[in-house]
């Protein structure tokens, strides 16, 4: 009787180990459980966070759009008072009653909103929303007091009040632009700071999860080992105890009770846990793997593995247990689908090779749901950035239309325009009296000016549309190619210009640095009071990387208020009668030094003079 159940005993080592399981066995599955509930939890609060920080995102959009919407809507208003004031006519207050009545609904809600996205500093959108409300103050009071005189019969306020009161419409205006820029860069800093928060949650997701289950795999192993030590231990005592009927059959008792407790301790694992035979039929089971495939403990003994994990679709299984560790999905009984961690390790005997499978399932079907919502919205944003590419191809192909349409369309009749003039001067110069002579005058002088306004509008454009790679380049040697363009007005001005000996080098694209200097000389030789000599000063400063270059003119200067206006295209201060030009010299200066990676300015005093300054990157290495 004996030697029949050692045969059968080798075949169920696994089933013998617990008839007394000593307290390593029961130590190391508490630790397997600790491990998966501490993975579960790490992977629980980092899906809540990255779905939290996902929320952030969102609100943030929302909260930076509202910003924007705001300051539109102020402008809007700040656009019709300042027609009101002009014009004194009441259909220009339409877009700032408009503007106001959108701003009583936006702007409570952008308060609202800030309390979602911006926490501990509520100071700045307290500031942002007392910048908006004086400037709202401030244009209706500015609107009430034109309807009062009007009301009275004075007419509309004086050129002087307008101004003063435009001028200070801009300044609130400014104002709330300046609080806004402070939300908007705090409120990007956050959102880097979420996003970066993100990738460390997901990062550290993958790392303990992939840590936890190595740990529990090398548990497993290292369990199978001590119950294998275990199993041959038992089989020898078996072999001596075969002699006695009675101690066999209590041997076996034993063997029952040991697969009892085995169950039990299965049961503790949170990952779904399950043994085959060597033709992966299932001997043993715990109850979170038959709750993961929707089966019964009872109707899974004796199936066949591949049955009960077969992918979805799959019609038909194969016997042949794929040993290793994937990810995929699996079918449940029910016809569910989820994705599963699945782990399948053989069990080897020294005498007889692989006498079984130990599998593992863990469910991470709320993981693949996380991680395919990351991916949508990844996807998302790659469509966004696809779609504003495509917008600025449509508007750099506008701006070739157009260049096309200057260089082309405007040129051919402006070119027909000076012909018939010259010819009408030619042939006809005994004929015309002299209002017909002062008419042709100005008729040439007009197509002058159309000829220069064209070509500085295809620089201007050029400068947007223009790939072109920076180098070292040296200052003085700019300035010398400027100063040979400029040599017959500062001639004919008797200009006196001083030129530093020694100038740095910068990062710069030649042409277009000889473009923005020759405007910026030209500027300051051209606005000087009548009958005074112009004189200009040149300078150049070293600050850490930048180099900061000033050209100081004593001429008339410029209102402070004018100081960022006048690098607008077509922005003039004076008439064509005082200084001719065509307002686009200093935008031009303005957007060939952004292009170059710097940036520019001017500091001024009304007839004290202007000091135009422009700041570039300084050349590595060079001197």
């Amino acid at each position: 009787m004996a030697s029949g159940l050692i045969p059968s005993l080798r075949l169920t080592r696994f089933r013998l180990v617990v008839a007394a399981l000593p307290r390593t066995l029961n130590f190391a599955f508490a630790v397997v459980v600790l491990v998966l509930a501490l993975d579960g939890s790490i992977c629980f609060i980092s899906l809540y966070r990255l779905i939290i920080n996902q929320r952030l995102v969102l609100d943030s959009e929302t909260f930076l759009q509202q910003i924007n919407d705001t300051l539109s809507l102020v402008k809007d208003a700040e656009t019709g008072q300042r027609g009101y004031l002009l014009g004194g006519e009441d259909q220009f207050l339409e877009p700032y009653h408009a503007a106001v009545q959108d701003l009583q609904v936006l702007l409570p809600a952008l308060v609202q909103e800030a309390g979602n996205v911006f926490h501990g500093r509520r100071d700045l959108i307290a500031r942002y929303e007392t910048a908006v409300q004086d400037t709202l103050n401030f244009l209706a009071m500015a609107i009430q007091k034109q309807a009062t005189m009007r009301a009275r019969g004075a007419g509309n306020v004086t050129r002087a009040e307008q101004l003063a009161l435009v001028t200070r419409g801009k300044q609130l205006m400014d104002s709330a632009r300046a609080v806004a820029a402070e939300l908007i860069a705090a409120e990007r800093t956050g959102l880097a700071a979420v996003h970066k928060q993100s990738g460390r949650n997901v990062r550290w997701t993958y790392a303990t999860f992939g840590l936890a289950t190595a740990l529990n795999l090398a548990l497993l192993v290292a369990l199978y080992r001590m119950v294998w030590r275990d199993v041959e231990t038992r089989e020898r005592t078996a072999r001596q105890l075969a002699e006695s009927e009675g101690q066999l059959t209590a041997a076996v008792d034993s063997l029952r009770s040991s697969e009892s407790r085995l169950q039990a301790v299965f049961n503790l694992s949170s990952a779904g846990l399950a043994q085959t035979n060597r033709t992966g039929k299932f001997t043993l089971a715990n109850a979170r793997f038959a709750e993961i495939v929707g089966y019964s403990l009872d109707d899974l003994l004796g199936m066949d593995l591949q049955k009960v994990v077969q992918n979805p679709g799959s019609g038909s299984s194969t016997a042949v247990v794929e040993v290793g560790r994937r990810e995929r999905r699996l079918a449940r009984r029910d016809g569910k689908e989820l994705w599963v961690l699945e782990s399948v390790r053989p069990i080897q005997d020294t005498g007889a090779g692989t006498i079984g499978f130990v599998t593992a399932l863990v469910d991470i079907t709320s993981r693949k749901q996380a991680e395919e919502e990351l991916q949508d919205l990844l996807f998302t944003l790659e469509q966004r950035v696809e779609q504003r590419t495509a917008e600025l191809e449509e508007l750099n192909r506008q701006l070739e239309a157009f260049t096309y349409t200057v260089s082309h369309d405007l040129r051919a009749p402006l070119r027909g325009i000076q012909g018939f003039a010259e010819a009408l001067r030619e042939d006809y110069r005994d004929k015309l009296d002299d209002n017909g002579q002062e008419y042709l005058r100005r008729v040439e002088g007009g197509a002058r000016r159309m000829e220069v306004l064209i070509e500085d509008l295809l620089a201007y454009s050029r400068l947007s549309r223009t790939n072109f790679s920076l180098s070292p380049v040296s200052l003085g040697t700019a300035l010398q190619e400027a100063m040979t363009l400029l040599e017959g007005d500062v001639r004919e001005r008797s200009a006196q210009i001083t030129i530093p000996e020694q100038l740095p080098a910068v990062c710069a694209h030649l042409p277009t640095l000889v473009q923005v200097l020759q405007n910026l000389l030209s500027n300051a030789l051209k606005f000087t009071a009548p009958g005074k000599s112009p004189v200009v000063a040149i300078n150049a400063e070293t600050a850490d990387e930048f180099v900061r270059l000033s050209i100081r003119d004593y001429g008339i200067g410029i209102e402070p208020g004018f100081s960022e206006r006048i690098f607008q295209v077509f922005e003039r201060l004076h008439g064509q009668d005082q200084f001719p030009g065509t307002g686009i010299g200093l935008a031009i200066v303005k957007k060939g030094v952004e292009r170059m990676g710097g940036t520019c300015g001017v500091e001024s005093e009304i007839n004290r003079g202007s000091n135009f300054w422009v700041r570039l990157r300084r050349a590595p290495g060079v001197t």
